[in-house]
């Protein structure tokens, strides 16, 4: 992502202009695991 917005044509790729897609901070493992315990999966 961060590759993708440092590009002159950020604002083209893949509709960007209309959300400017943004970086939340990495989940914690916590908040990972309390996530995939809601929705019953296990993530990789």
């Amino acid at each position: 992502m961060e590759a993708l917005a440092a590009r002159p044509d950020s604002t083209e790729v893949f509709g960007a202009l209309g959300h400017r897609f943004l970086l939340d901070e990495p989940l914690t493992a916590q908040d990972l695991s309390e996530l995939q315990a809601q929705m019953g999966v296990e993530l990789p």
